[in-house]
C-alpha cells in the first residue's frame, strides 16, 4: 500500500505541483518506509523531513501537513530535530483547527488525531490529559472499540 500511495502522490504532484496535502503524504510514505526498514533512515530521512517541512511551510493550516510535522517531531530522535513537547503543540493545533472549522463530525482524521494525542500524552506521563482525551473521544464515538476496550482501560491500570 505504501508503494501505491507513493505513486498516487507522485501522480497528484505531476498534475498539481503545489498540492500541500500530497507533499505531506509524500513525506508520510517515506516515513513508513523508514519505520519498516530502519537501515534506510540515513538515506530517506532528509527527503522525508524536506517534504514534510515543505508542506508545512507552504500551508501551516493544512491538517495533514500539521499532523505530519507533529509525527516528525514526535518520532525523530532529538539529535535529528525531534521534540516531543513541540509535537504535542502541533497535534493540539491540528485538533483545534478541525474544531474551529467544524470539521469534526464523522471525521476519522479528527478521531485519529485525538487518539494519537492521548497516546502521546500517556507516553510523556501526562496521565490526566490522556484520560480526558480518551473521555472526549468516547463522548464523540462511544463505540470506538480500540479506545473503549483497550486504550482507556490500560490507562486506568
Amino acid at each position: 500500500m505504501i508503494e501505491k500511495g507513493s505513486q498516487l502522490t507522485k501522480t497528484i504532484l505531476e498534475i498539481e505541483p503545489r498540492n500541500v496535502t500530497a507533499y505531506a503524504y509524500k513525506g508520510s510514505f517515506i516515513a513508513y518506509k523508514m519505520a519498516i526498514n530502519k537501515l534506510t533512515t540515513m538515506i530517506l530521512g532528509p527527503e522525508c523531513i524536506r517534504h514534510i517541512n515543505q508542506a508545512y511551510e507552504s500551508d501551516s493550516t493544512n491538517i495533514q501537513a500539521i499532523t505530519d510535522k507533529a509525527n516528525l517531531l514526535f518520532y525523530s530522535p532529538g539529535m535529528f530535530g525531534g521534540n516531543k513537547k513541540e509535537a504535542i503543540r502541533y497535534y493540539e493545533k491540528a485538533i483545534s483547527l478541525l474544531e474551529e472549522n467544524r470539521e469534526t463530525e464523522n471525521n476519522w482524521q479528527y478521531l485519529n488525531l485525538l487518539t494519537t494525542l492521548a497516546q502521546q500524552y500517556k507516553s510523556l506521563g501526562k496521565q490526566e490529559a490522556a484520560r480526558k482525551t480518551y473521555e472526549k473521544i468516547l463522548q464523540i464515538e462511544p463505540d470506538y472499540i480500540w479506545v473503549k476496550d483497550e486504550l482507556s482501560p490500560q490507562l486506568k491500570k
